[in-house]
């Protein structure tokens, strides 16, 4: 925690309402860049593979409003484009703030 990991790191949130980011300092001060992505109307569990299982899980108050297709595609997009910007040098105009996904919020972009 005290020791800056000069990498760039990303972090998804589930957009739940009053949600800080209590982590955020920690993250801000040790990696470079810190993007973090939030995506309303989903869970901590929407970003697995659970929201495909069905069965009893889906009737447990463990997964947003999103529907699991979209949570599915969203997470991808987001993780895809981070890896080609930290990865294969594309600057990615969405973890940038630049562009938006419907529910979708950059709160740090990447700079």
């Amino acid at each position: 925690i005290d020791t800056p990991m000069n990498r760039p790191f990303l972090m998804v949130y589930s957009g739940r309402e009053g949600r800080t980011g209590a982590s955020d300092a920690i993250y801000r001060r040790a990696a470079k860049p810190y993007i973090r992505v939030d995506v309303a109307d989903t869970l901590h569990n929407d970003f697995s593979d659970m929201v495909l299982w069905g069965g009893p899980l889906a009737g447990r108050p463990i997964f947003g409003k999103r529907p699991a297709t979209e949570s599915i595609a969203v997470a991808r997009q987001v993780v895809r484009e981070f890896f080609d910007q930290e990865l294969r040098g594309r600057r990615s105009s969405l973890l940038a703030g630049q562009t938006t996904l419907p529910g979708v919020r950059v709160v740090a972009p990447a700079r």
